[in-house]
């Protein structure tokens, strides 16, 4: 396995335990409050984070999934950018909760990540 492989595999775990920790936040936050929008994109977030670090890692085992990882990357970073809008700013008048915003920006950080070597692993064997 190569370095960028490695990087990936590493960004992909990470993604995997904070999508977790966030789909647990998300999950106590909506059972508090069920009518917040912000609590059900806070869950989305953690979704497809913990999916991305969990589908990412399995498939970092192989280097020419790079290119499956991504494609998949790329979409759980545009739904999760959409979804932290609403996290950051909710749109109704709301308490704004710190740490939702730090695990919402860093699966977010975490997908990007796992989205750049994918992209650079992927131009290096088609460059071969």
């Amino acid at each position: 396995m190569n370095q960028s492989m490695k990087r990936i595999k590493i960004a992909c775990i990470a993604d995997l335990i904070v999508g977790v920790v966030t789909v647990v936040l998300g999950v106590i936050a909506i059972v508090s409050n069920p009518l917040s929008v912000s609590h059900y994109m806070l869950t989305l977030v953690g979704v497809t984070g913990a999916y991305l670090g969990l589908r990412g890692s399995i498939w970092a085992n192989v280097p020419s999934n790079a290119k499956r990882i991504r494609d998949t990357s790329s979409v759980m970073v545009l739904v999760e950018f959409v979804a932290s809008i609403f996290v950051v700013m909710p749109p109704v008048r709301a308490d704004r909760n710190t740490v939702y915003m730090i695990l919402v920006l860093l699966v977010l950080a975490l997908a990007l990540v796992s989205f750049a070597n994918a992209r650079q692993v992927v131009a290096a064997q088609k460059a071969k």
